[in-house]
């Protein structure tokens, strides 16, 4: 999530019960992917490099096709 607006310790708080309780909906062989801990998901998922692996793990959307290069000639 974005946490940029978060500006007040309750909010924060709040944030974070919400990062855990999502974190618990997810199924138990993902959440023992990481360890069961949902820092080291928040980890993962903050990695650009990790953006494939968090699409096929159903984490995130899949990245859009790359364009197709038409050679008009």
């Amino acid at each position: 999530g974005d946490f940029d607006q978060i500006t007040d310790y309750q909010s924060a708080l709040n944030a974070v019960r919400l990062a855990g309780e999502r974190f618990m909906e997810l199924p138990a062989e993902l959440r023992a992917e990481f360890k069961n801990d949902p820092q080291i998901l928040m980890d993962f998922l903050a990695d650009d490099k990790n953006r494939l692996k968090a699409s096929e793990l159903g984490l995130v959307p899949p990245p859009p096709p790359a364009p197709i290069d038409i050679d008009p000639a």
